[in-house]
C-alpha cells in the first residue's frame, strides 16, 4: 500500500478510509468484539512536529501525575526545526526526552517538552550516570507508587556495528509534582535485563503489588511473562530480589522467586506495551506486535495471570516499511468503557530525516472501540 501521508491525505481522509475499510475478523468466542478503528485526531495532532523544537520520538509512554497533568516518556528524539514541510534535526538525535501534557483547560490540552543540554547542544533529559549500566537510557514505562514516581529504563550499550540491552535502571523521583527542570532523581541498577529477558514491558498496580509484564526468549520464541513485587518495599528501594515470577510449580503455576520455569502468557512478547483494565467488563487488555511486521494485535484476559486470548489483529499500519513498534494502549486518556487509545511508531527508512514523511518516527494515535461479546 502507498504511504497515505506522502499522498497528502489529511487525518480526516485517513479516518474515513479506516472506517470504510473492512474490520479484521475476530474469533466468535472472543470476550469482546471490535466495533471500530479510527485515527484519534486530537492526540495525533498534539504530537505533530513543532515548528522549532521537538520533531519526533519513539516510545511515547504516558503516566498520570495528577488529574490534569500527564507525563510522557520518549526514547530516541530529534530536536530541530520544520522548514517547508520537512524536519531538519539539530545534529543526530538525543536518547530520551519527556513532555508534560497540561489538561487543565481542555483535553488533550497543551504539551511542553523537556530535554537536557550539553556544550550548548540538546542532550538527553536522563543522561548516563556513573555506576549505572549502559551508555545511555531508553525510558519506556513507569508509574507512581505511593509518593514516588518510578521510571523504568533500558540501559543500552553500543559499538560501531550494533547495540544491546545492558541492564535495567529505575529512576525514582520524589518531587515529581514540581516542574521537571527541578526534579531530583535517584538511580537504581536492578541488576537484570538483557537482549533475551526484560521485566518492564508494562507495569500495573493492583492490591498491594506492582506487577511487571515482561518478555523472555523461550526455545519456541519470545513470550510475555509476569512478575510482581510488594509496592511498599519496592518503592523505597527498587531491587530485583524483591520480584517474584509467575512460574510453573509442583501443583501448577504459582509465584516463585526464581525464573527457571517461567510461564509464557502469550506471543509475541514485546519490549513496549501497556495494560488497560476495562473495569466494567472485568477484562484486561494488552497490545502485542512483531516490530518487523505492519500488524498490531490485542489480547485479553480475566486476570493478569491469564488465561490470555490468542492475539487478534486490530490494525495494519499503511505506512509500514521497516518497523511498526511501540504499540501501546494509554488507559489514562481513554474516556469511556470499551475505548482503547493506542499509539504506535513507524520507523524511518533512513537516517536522513528531511527525506522522511512527517509521520514517521513520531507517535501516531488510534481510537479502538470494543463491545462486550
Amino acid at each position: 500500500m502507498k504511504n497515505l501521508s506522502a499522498l497528502g491525505l489529511t487525518a480526516t481522509v485517513i479516518l474515513s478510509i479506516l472506517k470504510a475499510g473492512e474490520l479484521p475478523t475476530w474469533p466468535k468466542d472472543y470476550p469482546v468484539k471490535l466495533e471500530s478503528v479510527s485515527v484519534d485526531s486530537s492526540y495525533d495532532t498534539l504530537f505533530a512536529a513543532q515548528t522549532k523544537g521537538w520533531l519526533g520520538s519513539d516510545a511515547a509512554h504516558s503516566i498520570m501525575l495528577s488529574e490534569d497533568r500527564v507525563l510522557w516518556l520518549f526514547g530516541d528524539t530529534y530536536i530541530g526545526e520544520v522548514r517547508e514541510g520537512k524536519r531538519y534535526p539539530q545534529g543526530y538525535h538525543i536518547n530520551n526526552c519527556i513532555a508534560i501534557e497540561d489538561r487543565s483547560k481542555t483535553i488533550p490540552g497543551s504539551i511542553t517538552y523537556y530535554w537536557g543540554s550539553k556544550d550548548d547542544k540538546p542532550n538527553a533529559f536522563f543522561p548516563p550516570m556513573p555506576g549505572m549500566p549502559g551508555q545511555y537510557f531508553w525510558p519506556t514505562s513507569g508509574l507512581v507508587v505511593g509518593d514516588r514516581l518510578l521510571l523504568f529504563s533500558f540501559a543500552m550499550a553500543a559499538n560501531d556495528t550494533t547495540w544491546w540491552l545492558d541492564g535495567t535502571v529505575v529512576v525514582a523521583i520524589d518531587n515529581f509534582e514540581d516542574d521537571p527542570g527541578q526534579w531530583k532523581a535517584e538511580y537504581y541498577d536492578l541488576g537484570i535485563g538483557d537482549n533475551h529477558f526484560g521485566i518492564h514491558s508494562a507495569l500495573y498496580l493492583e492490591g498491594e503489588y506492582v506487577y511487571f509484564l515482561g518478555f523472555y526468549d523461550f526455545s519456541q520464541g519470545r513470550r510475555a511473562i509476569l512478575g510482581r513485587a510488594l509496592q511498599q518495599a519496592f518503592s523505597v528501594q527498587p531491587n530485583s530480589e524483591l520480584i517474584e515470577y509467575w512460574s510453573q510449580g509442583w501443583f501448577g503455576p504459582d509465584w516463585r522467586s526464581d525464573r527457571t520455569k517461567l510461564v509464557p502468557l502469550f506471543a509475541p512478547g514485546v519490549t513496549e506495551t501497556d495494560i488497560q483494565l476495562i473495569a466494567d467488563w472485568s477484562i484486561y487488555a494488552v497490545t502485542t506486535y512483531d516490530p518487523m511486521q505492519a500488524d498490531i494485535f490485542m489480547t485479553f484476559a480475566p486476570a493478569l495471570t491469564g488465561p490470555w486470548t490468542e492475539p487478534a489483529r486490530i490494525f495494519t499500519n499503511p505506512d509500514h516499511t521497516s518497523m511498526t513498534y511501540a504499540a501501546r494502549p494509554h488507559p489514562q486518556i481513554s474516556t469511556m468503557t470499551g475505548e482503547v487509545i493506542i499509539s504506535y511508531v513507524t520507523s524511518p527508512t533512513s537516517l536522513d530525516i528531511p527525506k522522511e514523511t512527517m509521520d514517521t518516527y513520531r507517535p501516531r494515535f488510534l481510537q479502538i472501540k470494543l463491545k462486550r461479546n
